[in-house]
């Protein structure tokens, strides 16, 4: 089986790649994907957007790192990581057929109804449109509850 965990550093993505973990067996494959998102402007120049889609590589860099670390504390043997730019909704669908991904593992944010209708949900959007299956995380309300006093600490 070959798991496309799409990791955004969230503690919703890191129990994604938990899950997997209790899904994988050692000839399986893990591509830990990050997708950076350039922050653009109508008004900026060619300098600036590269500028941007620099900054946002570097972003989704650091990110697989600390998955492919976290991976491999986890007992993962065959990891790969991957990054990109752009929309994060399209990227994770493209990257999971090129790289013919049985499963897609993601966090759900948690957005709230109004940004849900506004921004619309990546994970929502990966459900509806994968051809792999995939596999949503969500954090409990005893979890969400023990990373605020954890950040209140």
């Amino acid at each position: 089986m070959k798991y496309l965990v799409c990791y955004d550093g969230s503690a919703s993505s890191n129990k994604a790649l938990e899950m997997v973990r209790a899904l994988y067996k050692d000839d399986d494959k893990v591509i830990v994907l990050a997708v950076g998102v350039q922050e653009s402007s109508f008004f900026e120049d060619a300098r600036q957007k590269e500028e941007h889609h620099q900054q946002a590589f570097a972003h989704a860099e650091k990110l697989v790192a600390k998955a492919s670390e976290k991976a491999t504390e986890l007992g993962f043997t065959n990891v790969e990581g991957k990054v990109a730019v752009g929309s994060p909704r399209e990227l994770i669908l493209q990257i999971a057929a090129e790289t013919e991904a049985d499963v897609i593992a993601l966090g759900a944010r948690g957005l709230g109804q109004i940004k849900r209708v506004i921004l619309g949900s990546v994970s929502d959007y990966v459900m509806k449109h994968a051809a792999a299956n995939v596999m949503i995380a969500k954090l409990s309300e005893r979890e969400k509850q023990e990373l605020e006093a954890a950040a209140q600490h």
